[in-house]
């Protein structure tokens, strides 16, 4: 499933580059995809040596360690999101929840571009 921002964003290549975004065309197709979804979604994770969840903030706010493997979980595998150039909008791909993804993302890419 998909979503598209409802607003139009007039955003450089460089502006989308430097937030981690990468350049893929094919066709008449132009888009820069987000492959640092935990970053972008707000996600930071700190680990044990072990591998397990040591501690976690979203958008800068403690979530318990089951938490924390939930919003992996959730923005890992299919979860896609990018900025189309040819419609100026950000769009999120996800199988369940792409609305939940697009307001995450779209939150804080804004705040990292100072939109």
């Amino acid at each position: 499933m998909k979503t598209e921002s409802k607003h139009t964003y007039n955003v450089t290549l460089e502006q989308l580059q430097a937030i981690g975004g990468k350049l893929w065309e094919s066709g008449n197709n132009k888009r820069v995809y987000f492959n640092n979804l935990e970053e972008i979604f707000g996600l930071r994770v700190t680990y044990y040596s072990s591998g397990n969840v040591c501690g976690a903030k979203l958008d800068g706010d403690m979530i318990s360690n089951s938490d924390a493997k939930y919003w992996l979980e959730f923005v890992s595998g299919s979860a896609k999101f990018y900025y189309d150039c040819n419609t100026m909008h950000f769009v999120a791909e996800h199988q369940d929840k792409p609305q939940t993804l697009m307001n995450h993302c779209l939150r804080n890419v804004k705040a990292l571009l100072g939109l």
